[in-house]
């Protein structure tokens, strides 16, 4: 156990997770031509669907036209340069192991999804260890056709581990009907989107689903999707007893650092059947369906709850939530800490669940529910939640809510007011603490004289 935890023992009597935050990958050297995947730099694949040829022989002197003709080349490694020329690629099907695909040259563009295993998708992965690095993908002229950019999915019988999407540029047709996610990954272990800009998915913007361990949602920033930002669903409805690949739990899950700006119909973010999850440096704002949601998924069985999360320095928005602010359903092992909640009507709101709440901030006017049970400040802290916990007017903490910018002013009470609980950075990088003591949220303040 961390002793930054021994204040949760104390007043909780119970142990918070211990696990180290992850770092936020840097896949081999830069995107302008380093080195980016398990093959040395004499053996990439180069494709230009401008001054490429099939037959040619896949050299940067001499390019491939398409990504089929590059992954159609020999059986081992893959380092393939998509060489960006102002033209759109058509998508693949990546099905072998160990291929990276690496933008050059700027930012190429995907436009032409293809259909693999019945999916409309700009990049579809049924394959270990592969990188997708520094690409743009824009489904955005298909509308109402359940089209993805990028795909991560193993199968039961065979599932995929260490597949990346690293900076890459999704763009989608905005909310529709049918609801599908920009970029999905199921079965997938060791998996992750990272530093990567997701806009107008048609359902939510980045979506994990099935059994998948350690996985990371790191650096992104996602904005105006349909349903929810990000999702991790062990689906538990869907699990089999005595499986460990259908078992409908998540293991390991790791969202920190994201921008999230206006999602759409479910929580910004919502984990169900998820064990040892870390929520951690995140900025929500605009979000009806509240800003996170631990549970079950509705199912409504003690094995399948939420367990043992840290939902630490995050700025949640919520004066556009028509949903509490914060909901755990079930589990226990739950610690919310160091987080500020702006404008939320219902700030918090449990139900059969064992959390503990406390060194956060929320609005003076902000209720809560407990159990079913509306309760005011004063009957929240008899439960024991957010003994700790300021209650004061939270806009005036910011450098320019309503801007977007959730940088701390001088004056913010939430300089200095956090507890230590390992997170040693905020969403900028910088190192933290930088006074006294941690501050609330997602950023650090940082005196500048």
């Amino acid at each position: 156990m961390k002793p930054a935890f021994a204040w949760l023992v104390a007043l909780f009597g119970c142990t918070p997770p211990s696990r180290a935050l992850p770092v936020v990958a840097s896949v081999g050297g830069s995107a302008e031509g380093g080195s980016s995947g398990g093959c040395d730099d004499a053996s990439a694949l180069w494709v230009d669907n401008v001054a490429g040829d099939n037959a040619a022989a896949g050299t940067e002197a001499a390019p491939v036209a398409d990504l089929d003709a590059a992954l159609a080349r020999g059986d081992g490694c893959a380092q393939i340069r998509l060489v960006a020329t102002g033209t759109g690629y058509a998508g693949a099907c990546i099905l072998r192991d160990d291929v990276t695909i690496l933008g050059v040259g700027g930012r190429p563009r995907i436009d032409a999804p293809v259909v693999c295993d019945e999916r409309l998708v700009g990049l579809f992965v049924r394959a270990s260890h592969v990188r997708l690095e520094h690409l743009e993908i824009d489904i955005s002229a298909n509308v109402g056709v359940e089209a993805r950019a990028v795909v991560f999915s193993g199968t039961p019988m065979s599932t995929i581990a260490d597949a990346h999407a690293i900076d890459v540029l999704a763009l989608g047709p905005g909310a529709t009907a049918s609801g599908r996610a920009l970029m999905s990954s199921s079965l997938c272990s060791g998996c992750s989107f990272e530093r990567c800009t997701v806009r107008d998915a048609e359902g939510a913007g980045i979506d994990f689903q099935n059994h998948q361990d350690d996985i990371t949602i790191a650096g992104n920033t996602i904005q105006r999707a349909g349903a929810g930002c990000i999702g991790v669903n062990g689906e538990p409805a869907a699990a089999q007893v005595g499986d460990d690949v259908l078992d409908g739990i998540s293991r390991g899950v790791h969202i920190v650092d994201n921008r999230l700006e206006a999602c759409g119909g479910d929580p910004a973010i919502h984990l169900a059947s998820v064990r040892e999850a870390e929520v951690i440096g995140n900025v929500v704002a605009g979000a009806p369906s509240g800003a996170l949601l631990l549970d079950d998924d509705g199912v409504g069985e003690a094995e399948f709850a939420s367990y043992d999360a840290l939902v630490a320095h995050n700025t949640f928005d919520c004066r556009d939530c028509e949903s509490p602010a914060i909901r755990v359903r079930s589990g226990t092992g739950n610690h919310i800490v160091d987080n500020i909640v702006l404008g939320a009507i219902v700030a918090a709101d449990v139900d059969g669940a064992e959390v503990a709440f406390d060194h956060n901030a929320y609005e003076p006017e902000a209720s809560f529910v407990h159990d079913g049970e509306g309760a005011s400040w004063a009957q929240w802290r008899d439960l024991g939640f957010d003994v700790a916990t300021l209650v004061t007017p939270t806009a005036g903490f910011f450098v320019d809510a309503d801007g977007g910018d959730y940088h701390l002013v001088a004056t913010a009470l939430a300089i200095d007011a956090g507890v230590d609980v390992g997170v040693t950075h905020d969403l900028d990088g910088t190192a933290r603490p930088q006074g006294a003591a941690v501050d609330l949220g997602a950023y650090e303040f940082i005196d500048d004289g």
